[in-house]
């Protein structure tokens, strides 16, 4: 459905376009206010379901509790940074204002998921490497809306910036 030159999608069909799982898509926007439909079938902007689940995705990980240890400071830091420049390049008015801005979010990217791999090896996290992937791939998803990109294309730049400052090793 269009509403004021804009696509509005259910919650299913925005589970579908961002790849992702339609119960974690609900956890994520359950404070995103619809922007059309009805009660019982409500609508959003793909782009307001696309920024809750890059937000959820950076919040910090709960899980520590297990291992009685506090998040790191540093790590809390660069997702921080992240949100920022991640926020910025959503806030463009247009698909190549978001394009001039995703070489610095990349690179960022880049270093935050090496810095989440060295922290979640250093503490010996079960399914950390899990963890990190799925941060990773969820970034990636839900840049696609903002760049126009697939997400083929931003995971083999995402990729070559790796393997550039990292060797192939993003850990």
């Amino acid at each position: 459905m269009w509403a004021f030159g804009v696509m509005l999608v259910t919650m299913n069909a925005g589970a579908d376009a961002l790849e992702v799982d339609r119960a974690l898509l609900v956890r994520a926007c359950r404070n995103v206010v619809p922007s059309g439909g009805s009660a019982k079938r409500p609508l959003y902007k793909l782009a307001d379901l696309s920024n809750a689940l890059a937000q959820h995705r950076v919040k910090p990980d709960q899980r520590r509790r297990e291992f009685r240890e506090q998040p790191s400071v540093e790590l809390q830091a660069m997702f921080e940074e992240h949100l920022r420049l991640d926020t910025a390049g959503r806030e463009a008015k247009t698909v190549s204002g978001a394009r001039k801005r995703l070489p610095a979010l990349l690179e960022y990217l880049v270093k935050l998921v090496a810095a989440m791999h060295r922290d979640s090896e250093a503490h010996h996290e079960p399914n950390g490497r899990h963890r990190v992937e799925q941060f990773r791939y969820t970034a990636l998803v839900t840049l696609r809306p903002h760049v126009g990109m697939t997400f083929d294309d931003l995971s083999k730049e995402f990729n070559r910036l790796a393997d550039e400052r990292y060797d192939g090793d993003t850990a």
